[in-house]
């Protein structure tokens, strides 16, 4: 997508999930996000803690966009479990919050699997909930990944499509995609594999906003009625399902780069519907 490096589509698309603690096996996080965000944790958490007490801090808030804001939530609810631990008072009294930007779904967990969620880590969960909000424009594509399956596929679908029509090579490429699509289903069980990434969500909260251009072609620019949606019901909101035939390429690359540049305030309440025609 447009603003990540090549390699960042890879890590969003290694989504196996692993245990984030020992402490509560249900909760599983997107493994790929998490050996980085571990890894950094690993080689710079004394000079981070040394920086927070020099430097005096009341808060701490962890942003990115994209792969980064993935990162940034993680290492959120790692440093509030870190600060459950902390015996030192100046670190105990940081406010950690995170402001992450078109990230993807990170944490892993099934329906039945939530209520074993609790003691500490459940504590930490519902503190980070209280101090987390994901940025989404729209039609986003990676807010989506790798949860929501039947929306990435419609999207790419319909993506596709408008981009084969406007370049003149509809015939050709459809008969690769579709002996792709073959192979892909002769080694793969698909449908299992999407039940399990079902299981990914979000459980910040979601501002939720749009951009609208001419023809869904641009000029862009940013609608001023986004809404506060719950994470875990991010889907329920979802306003393109299997039948999002007009969705215009230049439209999905513009969702996903819009942010960080061209935020505004927020004003608060979630909205009845998405507009229609954006």
């Amino acid at each position: 997508m447009a603003g990540e490096r090549p390699m960042d589509m890879f890590t969003d698309l290694a989504a196996g999930p692993v245990s984030f603690t020992e402490e509560s096996l249900e909760l599983h996080v997107h493994s790929a996000m998490w050996a980085k965000v571990n890894s950094d944790f690993l080689n710079n958490k004394a000079k981070i803690v040394q920086a927070i007490k020099e430097d005096k801090c009341e808060k701490v808030v962890f942003t990115g966009h994209s792969l980064g804001g993935g990162c940034a939530l993680l290492a959120h609810l790692n440093a509030l479990l870190i600060q459950r631990h902390a015996e030192d008072t100046e670190l105990q009294n940081v406010a950690l919050e995170s402001v992450a930007f078109a990230a993807p779904m990170v944490f892993h967990f099934s329906d039945d699997d939530k209520p074993k969620i609790h003691g500490q880590i459940g504590e930490v969960l519902q503190a980070f909930k209280q101090s987390s909000l994901n940025i989404v424009v729209d039609a986003d594509l990676v807010p989506r990944l790798p949860g929501n399956v039947t929306y990435a596929k419609a999207a790419l679908k319909s993506c596709a499509e408008n981009i084969l029509q406007k370049y003149g090579v509809e015939s050709q490429v459809k008969n690769l995609l579709k002996d792709s699509k073959d192979l892909l289903a002769t080694k793969f069980d698909m449908e299992s594999t999407a039940e399990e990434l079902g299981k990914f969500k979000h459980l910040s909260n979601l501002l939720i906003t749009w951009v609208i251009g001419e023809d869904g072609q641009g000029p862009f620019k940013m609608l001023a009625e986004p809404g506060f949606v719950d994470g875990e019901d991010f889907q329920a909101h979802d306003r393109y399902k299997e039948g999002c035939d007009n969705l215009s390429w230049l439209y999905l690359l513009a969702c996903h780069s819009f942010t960080p540049t061209c935020v505004i305030e927020p004003t608060s309440g979630v909205p009845a519907a998405y507009p229609s025609g954006a």
